[in-house]
């Protein structure tokens, strides 16, 4: 007889088996796990909800530190030679768009700076070197760069910064007539705690070299520019409503339709002075009474 033919007993479902087999089929059971799996997701969700909070935190917390040692940094190369790392720490400042107001780098070498949309109202650039540097799109309201070398620089909208951004584009802008006389954007005036003139708002750039620098439709309203170098500058646009520009060299200036003023907002500049510049003759700059456009043509060079 084989053995191996004769037939042999299945074994039955375990214990363990009979027990995951009933934990399976009970209702209870399955709300049980469900709950379980909930509360699982929602620890998963809080550890991430944490570790973001977490990382935002310690990130405001480097662009605070960020911040304090590029302040340092430039308090302490204040009226030392060269620049020292200022140049890239007003940058970074002016980058996460931290205000610079009232402050001092007088006599500071800062060729070629990019401070494009600062804000930088009551500033001191006393005699500061800042050749070929960006300044467009910014807000200097009385700030002071007497005998400052702003040579080449572009400083398109100075002081300026709510001018349309289509200029960039070389597109007729708007002019806010009153912007010299009123609190606009971040330029908060009322924390002076003292009352501020349109005269004190005006830039002092007087025995400054400006030559070469593009300043097309910059707000140059009560500015001061005695004995200041404009010469073969673009001034296109430009407001000069009373600027003071005695002993100002305009030689080759482009001032095509340059707002010098009249009557009450005329500025103080000479027939002499306008005639060494040159203008678009279907263009020509808006004078006071009286004083007639420069007889030199110098078509679309402010473009």
């Amino acid at each position: 007889m084989d053995i191996s033919a004769a037939p042999q007993d299945t074994p039955g479902p375990s214990l363990i088996d009979k027990t995951l087999n009933f934990l399976e089929k009970d209702k209870f059971i399955k709300i049980i796990v469900r709950i379980g799996q909930t509360i699982g997701w929602l620890g998963v969700l809080i550890a991430a909800s944490t570790f973001v909070y977490n990382y935002v935190k310690d990130k405001n917390g480097r662009i605070e530190q960020s911040h304090f040692q590029a302040w340092n940094l430039i308090s302490m190369q204040s009226g030392k030679p060269g620049n020292g790392g200022q140049i890239q720490a007003l940058e970074a400042l002016c980058r996460d768009r931290v205000s610079l107001h009232g402050v001092s780098l007088r006599g500071a070498f800062l060729d070629g700076v990019n401070l494009k949309g600062a804000d930088a109202d009551v500033s001191d650039f006393r005699n500061a070197q800042m050749e070929d540097s960006n300044l467009s799109y910014t807000s200097f309201s009385g700030a002071d760069f007497s005998g400052a070398n702003l040579a080449g620089s572009v400083m398109v909208a100075f002081n300026n910064p709510h001018v349309d951004e289509p200029i960039k584009e070389m597109k007729i802008g708007k002019f806010d007539p009153n912007y010299a006389t009123r609190p606009q954007g971040s330029r908060d005036e009322s924390a002076l705690n003292v009352k501020i003139t349109p005269r004190e708002l005006g830039v002092n750039f007087k025995d400054s070299n400006l030559t070469t620098t593009k300043l097309m439709y910059a707000n140059l309203r009560y500015a001061i520019l005695r004995n200041s170098e404009i010469d073969r500058s673009k001034l296109y646009k430009a407001d000069f409503r009373n600027a003071d520009l005695s002993g100002a060299s305009l030689s080759g200036a482009d001032i095509t339709e340059a707002n010098f003023g009249s009557d009450r907002e005329a500025a103080i500049v000479t027939q002499s002075q306008i005639e060494s510049a040159c203008a678009d003759p279907k263009h020509p700059p808006h004078l006071p009474t009286g004083m007639l456009p420069p007889s030199k043509a110098c078509i679309g060079t402010w473009k």
